[in-house]
């Protein structure tokens, strides 16, 4: 789940799977108490069925097992006065990575053998192949792996144990934090009005292992949360026909929808590690208080206004970060929640590509893609 940074900056679709395309107007730059959000709308939405699309199931063909490599140490590293590295080069390529935990990354790598999906451990150096294919992490440690060839996704854990198959054509798929169930987003042939407006799709739940597949309902949106009981998906969506825009919370037993945030023009939309309170950004309202960078408490729906950009990335509930573009090197801010003051400051060593750059859980180390070398490179924010 990324916004626009000024400049030099284009936008770029990465699996962490949030494009922004517009630019945010109106972020404040000072801090306000918690405000309650307008009672949410609640509605239902029939589940669309067009013409001629093809719905997953079981008897599509199943990968070929890829045995897995030795784990090998692969990192270089740049030592800080200290001895401890502050910095780490882990890939030559792409700028595909995601956080599995406080300090295991999921980078994919063309310089390695094999190419594909690798584990790096940056607690012990550590790192090993995982798939060929590039996966999407979940909260329960499972890595979901699209491979659109074979028209499957493959549940691994993170020694790259198969844990499961899911016959869905080979979509990005989301597990749930309790590692039960999976969701993904199955495209219809409606055409899109316009390049910035979210596809029209079809929202699947399953089980982990595929079983009980069932379609939800039909809405326009491009990514998906689970909520953290596993019990709800977070969308920035809409209907089919352009109503209801904004921040949807769907059951994910029922498919019922409640609106937690109504707005046309809602970018920058993320989840805290915890799945208790998503932040996100308004532009472009007719009412000028609603513009700005907010968090919102996901059960309670109390919100907060940010001091920050629409950039910013949470490592945990109450820590936000954000980055200042320079002229040869970026700048990473980190913010506590209700200050405008950044409590800690480090410079990159680069400037960040296609603003594709996250912070693992915890606030211990930001990985990004450099735009010199296009390498992704691991920063140390903070000591052990």
């Amino acid at each position: 789940m990324t916004g626009l940074m000024p400049g030099r900056r284009a936008s770029h679709l990465t699996l962490v799977l949030i494009t922004i395309t517009l630019l945010l107007s109106g972020c404040h730059s000072h801090a306000a108490p918690a405000t309650p959000l307008l009672t949410p709308t609640s509605f239902a939405l029939p589940i669309t069925t067009p013409p001629a699309t093809s719905s997953p199931t079981s008897e599509e063909q199943q990968p070929t097992p890829t045995p897995s490599p030795t784990p090998e140490v692969s990192l270089a590293t740049a030592k800080a006065s200290s001895g401890v590295p502050s910095f780490q080069d882990v890939s030559d390529c792409c700028g595909l990575f995601a956080w599995l935990d406080d300090h295991r990354l999921l980078v994919y790598r063309t310089s390695s053998s094999p190419a594909g999906l690798w584990v790096i451990d940056l607690a012990d150096g550590q790192a090993h192949w995982l798939d060929s294919m590039m996966g999407l992490p979940s909260a329960a440690g499972l890595i979901a792996i699209p491979d659109h060839a074979q028209r499957v996704t493959r549940v691994r854990d993170a020694s790259g144990t198969l844990v499961s198959t899911i016959a869905n054509g080979g979509v990005v798929t989301w597990i749930s934090p309790d590692g039960q169930r999976a969701a993904w987003l199955e495209r219809l042939p409606i055409p899109s009005q316009s390049s910035s407006v979210n596809p029209a799709v079809r929202l699947w739940v399953s089980n982990r292992d595929g079983t009980n597949a069932h379609p939800l309902l039909s809405l326009q949106a491009a990514t998906l949360a689970w909520t953290a009981d596993s019990k709800a998906l977070l969308a920035r969506a809409r209907t089919l026909d352009g109503q209801q825009s904004g921040i949807w919370r769907i059951d994910a037993t029922s498919g019922a929808v409640n609106v937690l945030v109504s707005a046309d023009f809602i970018y920058n939309v993320r989840l805290s590690p915890s799945g208790t309170r998503v932040g996100y950004a308004v532009g472009l309202s007719a009412t000028a208080e609603e513009n700005g960078c907010w968090i919102m408490d996901v059960q309670s729906q109390q919100r907060t206004r940010l001091p920050l950009s629409t950039g910013f990335r949470f490592s945990d509930d109450a820590t936000m970060w954000t980055i200042q573009p320079g002229i040869e090197h970026d700048t990473v801010l980190g913010y506590r929640l209700g200050s405008a003051t950044p409590w800690l400051t480090r410079d990159l060593p680069g400037q960040v590509q296609n603003d594709d750059w996250e912070v693992s859980p915890g606030g211990k180390w930001l990985a990004f893609w450099r735009q010199a070398d296009h390498h992704v490179v691991v920063l140390a924010l903070q000591p052990d």
